[in-house]
């Protein structure tokens, strides 16, 4: 609750953060659950909400690489669902939709060291494609409209996947 993003304390977090390469989870869903659901009433919780958007903000802002995590299994986040959420949530921060499609795949698999092997569609990489009806850079809910998904080689098809 006193938290003043212009405060050096701030400053210097961020600034550690992006010299030492250190990526961040903001697990805004877990946050969402909190502050935004109810799950922990209090009069403050949207200004502790706005608070926690500003600062995901402010650390992508300043080239700390954001990641995308759903926090499964806390407060009953349902798999696959959140990380959707966790995306709307990202772009409700102030960061356009094009990052957060970076933050969704490439910036895991650099985090964890895999960028050579998975996280962008190149020759000789593994990946995954979700195959989808409409563009989640106009609207970032459109990752939730798949089609289809390319696995293995394999298309399976929307009616084929459970």
């Amino acid at each position: 609750d006193l938290i003043d993003f212009n405060s050096t304390e701030i400053r210097n977090m961020i600034e550690s953060l992006v010299q030492n390469q250190i990526p961040v989870d903001p697990t805004l869903g877990i946050y969402d659950a909190i502050f935004r659901r109810g799950l922990f009433p209090d009069p403050q919780n949207e200004e502790r909400w706005s608070k926690v958007l500003q600062l995901t903000k402010m650390m992508h802002d300043s080239g700390v690489k954001i990641l995308s995590g759903s926090d499964i299994p806390n407060l009953e986040l349902v798999p696959g669902d959140s990380l959707h959420h966790e995306l709307k949530l990202i772009v409700e921060a102030g960061i356009n939709t094009s990052d957060v499609i970076k933050i969704a795949t490439e910036n895991g698999a650099d985090a964890l060291d895999l960028i050579n092997q998975t996280g962008t569609i190149e020759a000789d990489k593994q990946s995954d494609i979700l195959i989808l009806s409409a563009n989640p850079i106009e609207d970032i809910e459109n990752t939730k409209r798949i089609d289809a998904v390319i696995s293995n080689g394999r298309i399976i098809e929307r009616s084929n996947i459970r």
